[in-house]
């Protein structure tokens, strides 16, 4: 029997060792670095061929918008007179990493999507340092993201970013680019600057806010035409002007998916050393290797580009000096890149075909790469479905490997592949003996390859099913917010009315049921995440609490449309009456005594009170401190059944004091059902049916709460970090713990809650099971983004997801800190 234990004991440690390298190689593969140290070029091919090169930077115009409709008459002859044509920018179509593309010629990968959060310093070469490096001067106006990545490179700074800010608040289309077109005239009638960058973003705020093809688009367009018109005039004859964009946009007016049509952007050359008359088939790589040229500068060294030559008005002997430069380049950073992978480099040829090979060729290395996090997705799902089987002798083998995985990086592919043949070997001898068992998981593995199959189908075709159901949304006149609300309902319905009919009786079918929850990643992970959780409770709960959960369940849909301003702005009342009602609801819910209950008066007034002086500074952190110290010391003391709810509730009031009005009745609503859900008789019985509802449910309440602070039903933002960057300069500190609050307070209340009624034992098998179901879901998310790779849409969505995933994971141990400071691990009311 003790042998058995420490078998059991094996089986849990290679879970957890596969789950670790899992995540290991997710960082290491997708949210890495992909630049390569590379010294930087000091080659001058030849000398400036221009004294000045003015860069004007059109935040998000389309390739047709600017050359192929009337909306820009200007461009178009400046184009005509110049050299245009498209230039395609990298598959991750945001502003900061388009702006560090343009300055670098260095394409981003897809961990660079969370540098959008905050944009890091450039520190390796660039146009810019090159230019301070040699006297010369950079000036720079608009979009702040510039100033962010080149910091003191640009030097002539118009200093009005916080002019700039402030006007956006009231008016982010038309009163910003007035302010900086006016500087700007007076900036190119100086003289004193080699490269100056005026980046306009009115016409991309216009396209989100109108499609690009309402009429006040249509009116900007008009309007950035003729700024442009001046700008060109102003800068005079001996200057040579690149005009272009970070981005185009979507025809629904957004931008970041890699579609297309949001990747093609005009590139214009016009001015000093303008060849005339050419039609240019450019990358954005190529603006940097290009301005390098014109300036008599070195190309930056991890570029990626070609210097556009037909655009340029050149001798042949320097046209081919500096295209045997440019091939030097690219083969230097071909051989580092290689170097640091350990494969072999590819050939560069001097031709435009050969000079793109770089380009591709680590985009190929890239994409080859995510197999694996991919491998070990699968052994993590393989031995997660074996855990409830008998322990097998190459359980330690598999943790072994995993284990040297993590500590060698994470990106060693052999290592994942021994995993994974020692996984399949582990699940096999578990079974050899046991025929009924080779049936059921034979039945599993062909539902979970189903399963992959579908959700592959599901990303690959995700635009045109998106598309689709866009045309299903107008046809029947509602919004495709409030198309999800309704389907989501139907789903718990059927979901219920299916479950009370059947429910899974054995380990596996739970497993099964948990696994196949995780998978239903992208778009639909919140949807599935609450039709599962409201299903399992109705079909659980007795007649009596049948009524109050159907009504918590469709007031929590409800309010997730309210949030996202479906139907009702902000009304300052909610703030006063929110902890209130959450104070009542615990005291009539929670915990029986008469301590507690008056506990969570004070707590409920004391959230009122602060928010009716408006929430001055100190009195705010002293209450958030003050509720939840006041909620672990009772749960300490308290000797009621329900005594851990306590932590719940207190989450709840402290978790109300950190949302917004239009916030507060889901939270009030999805409160009410975990508590409800809490204390069904059927979840107390510590049945694996009542860990599997608590599981469920938890996992649900901490989506609904995803969905009602991103303002979204699916991953968009994290309003915590538009937290963080209000909070930026001021009370850093603070605003990142209440970051960190904000996003382990809903785990750590649905967990607390909905197991209040549990022996500590299931509460324990509850917490399991949930950071099991999140690791799950990474493992669901890697073979999704593995499979849908050569899109990109799908794992530009999947990497915030992800991202998502990992922060719920990551505030696990925070909530069994919480739970071990309140006592909540300690048989009280069943011992």
């Amino acid at each position: 029997m003790k042998w058995v234990g420490l078998a059991r004991a094996g089986k849990s440690l290679a879970v957890l060792a596969v789950a670790v390298a899992l995540i290991r190689s997710i960082a290491a593969v997708w949210f890495s670095s992909e630049i390569v140290a590379t010294p930087r070029t000091e080659e001058i091919a030849s000398p400036a061929v221009t004294g000045r090169v003015v860069v004007i930077v059109i935040d998000g115009l389309r390739y047709d918008t600017a050359l192929e409709s009337d909306l820009m008459p200007r461009l178009k002859a400046l184009g005509r007179a110049g050299s245009a044509g498209m230039s395609l920018a990298s598959k991750v179509t945001m502003t900061g990493l388009g702006v560090r593309t343009l300055g670098t010629g260095t394409s981003p990968a897809l961990a660079d999507i969370l540098l959008e959060v905050r944009l890091p310093l450039v520190t390796f070469d660039n146009v810019f340092a090159s230019i301070r490096r040699r006297g010369g001067h950079v000036a720079w106006l608009g979009n702040t993201a510039w100033k962010e990545l080149f910091g003191d490179s640009i030097d002539i700074d118009s200093k009005i970013d916080r002019e700039l800010a402030v006007m956006a608040r009231a008016d982010n289309v038309w009163a910003p680019d007035r302010v900086i077109v006016r500087r700007a005239v007076r900036m190119l009638a100086r003289d004193d600057w080699q490269l100056c960058i005026v980046h306009l973003g009115g016409l991309d705020n216009a396209s989100h806010r109108f499609t690009p093809f309402g009429d006040q688009f249509r009116a900007k367009a008009r309007a950035v035409d003729d700024d442009i018109a001046q700008l060109v005039t102003k800068a005079g004859d001996h200057t040579t002007v690149i005009i272009t964009s970070d981005h185009g946009t979507s025809d629904r007016g957004h931008h970041g998916s890699g579609e297309p049509v949001t990747r093609r952007t005009p590139l214009v050359f016009t001015g000093a050393s303008v060849a005339h008359g050419h039609r240019l088939e450019a990358e954005q790589t190529d603006l940097a290797p290009t301005i390098a040229a014109l300036l008599g500068l070195p190309i930056p060294a991890p570029s990626e580009g070609q210097i556009q030559l037909e655009a340029l008005d050149l001798p042949a002997s320097t046209a081919n000096a500096l295209r045997a430069a440019n091939v030097r380049q690219l083969q230097r950073y071909a051989s580092a890149y290689a170097a640091d992978r350990g494969i072999a480099p590819p050939t560069i040829a001097p031709t435009p075909a050969g000079m793109r090979r770089l380009g591709a060729w680590i985009e190929e290395v890239r994409t080859d790469s995510v197999l694996v996090p991919a491998l070990w997705a699968f052994s993590f799902g393989l031995i997660a479905l074996s855990l409830f089987g008998a322990p097998a002798p190459t359980d330690g083998l598999v943790a072994a490997i995993a284990t040297w995985s993590v500590l060698t990086g994470g990106r060693g592919e052999l290592a994942a592949m021994l995993a994974l043949l020692a996984t399949v070997a582990s699940a096999v001898i578990a079974l050899r003996r046991h025929a009924r068992r080779w049936v059921l998981t034979g039945l599993g593995v062909a539902g979970l390859a189903a399963l992959e199959i579908t959700l592959a189908l599901w990303k690959l075709n995700h635009r045109y099913i998106e598309m689709d159901l866009n045309d299903l949304h107008r046809f029947i006149g509602v919004s495709d917010q409030l198309f999800s609300l309704v389907l989501t309902g139907l789903a718990v319905i059927a979901g219920a009315l299916l479950l009370r009919r059947w429910w899974p009786a054995s380990p596996w079918a739970i497993i099964g049921v948990i696994f196949g929850a995780s998978a239903l990643a992208d778009s639909v992970a919140i949807q599935a995440a609450i039709a599962c959780a409201g299903a399992a409770g109705l079909a659980t709960v007795g007649r009596r609490e049948l009524a109050p959960l159907a009504v918590a369940i469709g007031s929590g849909i409800v309010t997730i449309g309210i949030a996202n301003g479906f139907a009702l702005d902000h009304v300052t009342a909610l703030d006063l009456l929110a902890p209130l009602a959450l104070a009542a609801l615990g005291c009539f819910l929670g915990p029986a005594t008469r301590a507690s209950r008056i506990a969570l008066a004070i707590m409920g007034l004391a959230a009122m009170i602060v928010r009716l002086l408006d929430n001055p500074q100190l009195a705010y952190r002293l209450a958030l401190l003050a509720i939840m110290v006041l909620g672990v010391v009772l749960t300490r003391k308290n000797r009621d059944s329900q005594s851990v709810a306590l932590l719940g509730w207190t989450g709840a009031i402290a978790l109300s004091m950190l949302s917004r009005s239009t916030q507060l009745p889901g939270l009030v609503a999805w409160t009410a059902f975990a508590a409800l859900i809490g204390r069904a008789r059927q979840v107390e019985d510590t049945s694996e049916r009542g860990v599997l509802v608590a599981t469920l449910a938890a996992i649900g309440f901490r989506f609904a709460c995803f969905a009602l602070f991103e303002g979204a039903f699916e991953f968009s933002h994290l309003e915590v970090w538009l937290a963080y960057q209000g909070n930026s300069g001021t009370a850093v500190a603070f605003g990142a713990a209440i970051i960190a609050v904000k996003l382990a307070l809903p785990l750590g209340i649905g967990l607390a809650l909905t197991t209040a009624g549990m022996t500590a034992g299931s509460r324990r098998t509850t917490v399991m099971w949930t950071t099991s179901f999140l690791c799950l879901r990474i493992a669901h998310i890697a073979i999704g983004m593995t499979i849908a790779r050569g899109t990109f849409y799908s794992p530009y969505l999947d990497s915030g997801q992800l991202a998502f995933t990992y922060l719920m994971l990551a505030s696990v141990p925070f909530v069994i800190a919480w739970f071990a400071a309140g006592a909540a691990w300690r048989e009280r009311a069943h011992p």
